[in-house]
């Protein structure tokens, strides 16, 4: 009953009425993710006109999903989601946009779906695939479930991805040996391994990239922060994320 799952941010519509504000990220691991977009070869922060496909692996309110689409015109975006009730909840209380035709809603086992995404064809995989699902509040791992940092799963996500893909995984617990564990079990299949660390929670935003050939460089912030567009929403949030990222180190 203390857990927040979904939060979002209201505002005056042009009508005086309360609405969702779908263009500024309420959660911290929002903004983190979204910054994690700095790493990208799409370079998406720096070109709104970027043509990107992404994968958000668990829907909640839909605010990841909503911002992603407002504020990269070329984005199509797959959004999976296991509970259908949630996606309900999404449309019902959150404002989600599921009428545009760039976002696809999946209801169907995260897992099952990334079967299936890797067995395609090279151009109809991901650029990018957020993993943002919740695991058990009582575990030692609170989020992803572990399920999605088997060897299997983690084969599965890498070959979900186009040559040049990234994946950016909210990683929450407490326990830092079980951390170091599960980011040696994601370097394994992605060599190029960062972090995004949380000036608020103990989220930790986790940054493969596929490219085997990309050797990882320590992080320059400024030099991506000066990419950012300044039209982009929670710009400030998003930026301040960027100046978090770290090159995983063992």
């Amino acid at each position: 009953m203390n857990l927040v799952q979904s939060e979002a941010y209201l505002k005056t519509g042009k009508k005086k009425q309360t609405i969702v504000d779908l263009d500024t990220l309420a959660c911290d691991f929002h903004r983190m993710m979204v910054g994690s977009l700095a790493i990208s070869p799409q370079q998406p922060l720096a070109k709104n006109d970027a043509p990107i496909k992404m994968a958000v692996l668990g829907l909640g309110g839909g605010l990841l999903t909503a911002y992603l689409v407002r504020n990269f015109k070329k984005a199509r975006v797959t959004a999976v989601e296991l509970d259908p009730e949630v996606v309900k909840i999404a449309n019902s209380h959150f404002s989600f946009p599921h009428s545009d035709a760039r976002i696809e809603v999946i209801v169907q086992d995260a897992l099952i779906h990334l079967q299936e995404a890797a067995k395609k064809p090279e151009e109809e995989k991901y650029d990018v695939i957020f993993v943002d699902v919740s695991g058990s509040q009582n575990a030692a791992l609170l989020c992803p479930p572990p399920a999605f940092l088997t060897n299997d799963a983690l084969t599965d996500i890498r070959n979900s991805l186009k040559e040049h893909g990234m994946l950016s995984l909210n990683l929450v617990t407490r326990d830092s040996d079980l951390g170091k564990k599960y980011k040696q079990a994601i370097g394994e299949h992605f060599p190029t391994l960062y972090t995004v660390l949380s000036a608020e929670d103990i989220n930790e935003v986790i940054i493969g990239l596929k490219d085997a050939k990309t050797t990882p460089k320590a992080v320059v912030p400024q030099k991506l922060i000066n990419t950012v567009r300044k039209d982009l929403g929670s710009y400030d949030d998003v930026v301040r994320s960027i100046s978090n990222i770290r090159v995983v180190e063992f």
